[in-house]
């Protein structure tokens, strides 16, 4: 055997081995970004239902916001007409 197969049997099963190294971290990798990616399609889905539901609540706190304004103005003019017959006048 000489020098030269020597280094060939060497080589060989080195070579080997790295390019096995290299097949199994694309296939780790590829797992990982498959996860990553049904992750971030499971982050987006429950962002958007929590859009929904923030658009609802602005929605709601409006109504609400208004419906307390009126009831503000009722109470202000209901009390400035029971003035009013009290003889405050005022």
């Amino acid at each position: 055997m000489d020098e030269m197969d020597a280094i060939q049997l060497l080589l060989l099963p080195a070579i080997a081995a790295l390019g096995g190294v290299v097949v199994y971290l694309f296939k780790r990798q590829e797992g990982a970004n498959t996860l990553t990616a049904k992750k971030l399609h499971d982050c987006e889905d429950a962002h958007a239902e929590t859009q929904k539901d923030i658009v609802e609540l602005n929605h709601k706190v409006g109504m609400l916001e208004g419906r307390q304004a009126g009831v503000e103005s009722f109470a202000t003019k209901v009390l400035d007409i029971v003035k009013m017959k009290a003889g405050g006048g005022e």
